[in-house]
């Protein structure tokens, strides 16, 4: 209903109230605003058309939600999407149809916090009709507006919530993340103990004629050995870190050498270099270990 005409009909109402008529009126001895009030607030309770308008509104809503099927219903959410243009983040355009009007007069409401959003919500059963991200199910808002940043990389954006609820993958998901901290570091690589080295071939039950270093042969072949440790590798290293003018790292797992890095006194773009070339050099190292197991390939002196 129009707000002039529930003006006109409140006027109308009030002159009745005190005994008035359309040819004149008669004197009013409390505001009509009091009369309408509640009556714990000192009114009579009668309440306002307006009000009460606005509570029609809302009762569109209600039916909107209850009646899925209604032809009238599908027809709306053709034309406004599945919500009917309700739960809008911003004001919805104007118009002169009515279901434009409504949605007007909800959000106005909404906006207001006379009816927050949150008083109307899913109430979760199996999942198979609620929207995982635009339906509000949980919370006071739709997950949409609550992680835009995860709804804007969603591949089905009209998902539902059963589509979404596995509880193992979430409960998996949140075991797996529950303990990640980010730190003001920059993110960089770790080399992991995953290469077959005699060591871990036979620590895991292969059956090696030997484990011994087959580069230098004067200890178990294991990472640390071999990338640090071993005679090629310390040659190499000398020559590398004397070149960048750097006190070598030692005997350390390739992992705790990044971590060394980030307290070396150099600039971003020259750690960013430093590990290029570390990693070369371990590429390097490996190549020649596999020649020297697999084409019997000598080791030179110097």
């Amino acid at each position: 209903m129009p707000v002039t005409i529930a003006k006109r009909l409140e006027s109308l109402r009030s002159r009745f109230f005190w005994g008035g008529s359309e040819k004149g009126r008669r004197l009013a001895w409390v505001k009509w605003d009091q009369v309408m009030a509640k009556r714990d607030a000192g009114g009579l309770g009668i309440g306002s058309l307006v009000s009460f308008n606005m509570g029609l509104v809302l009762k569109w809503q209600w039916r909107f939600f209850n009646t899925p099927d209604a032809p009238w219903v599908r027809l709306l959410k053709i034309y406004y999407g599945r919500n009917g243009g309700f739960f809008a983040k911003n004001r919805p355009p104007g118009g002169g149809s009515p279901w434009s009007r409504i949605l007007a007069a909800t959000y106005k409401l909404h906006k207001m916090e006379v009816v927050p959003p949150s008083t109307l919500r899913r109430k979760l059963g199996n999942g198979e009709t609620t929207c995982f991200w635009e339906d509000c199910w949980i919370g006071e808002n739709p997950l949409s507006l609550r992680f835009p940043r995860l709804f804007a990389l969603e591949t089905d954006r009209r998902c539902s919530v059963a589509d979404r609820w596995d509880g193992a993958e979430l409960q998996a998901l949140g075991e797996l993340v529950d303990n990640v901290v980010c730190s003001q570091s920059q993110d960089s690589w770790l080399l992991l103990d995953q290469l077959p080295t005699r060591a871990r071939l036979s620590g895991r039950g292969f059956e090696i004629e030997s484990i011994m270093c087959p580069v230098c042969g004067r200890a178990p072949e294991h990472l640390v050995h071999l990338f640090c440790g071993c005679e090629v590798a310390r040659n190499i290293w000398d020559g590398v870190f004397r070149s960048l003018g750097l006190a070598p790292f030692g005997d350390l797992h390739p992992k705790e050498v990044f971590r060394q890095m980030e307290t070396c006194r150099l600039t971003l773009n020259q750690k960013k270099a430093l590990e290029v070339v570390m990693c070369a050099v371990w590429w390097l190292i490996w190549r020649y270990r596999n020649d020297v197991v697999h084409d019997n390939r000598k080791m030179r002196k110097g």
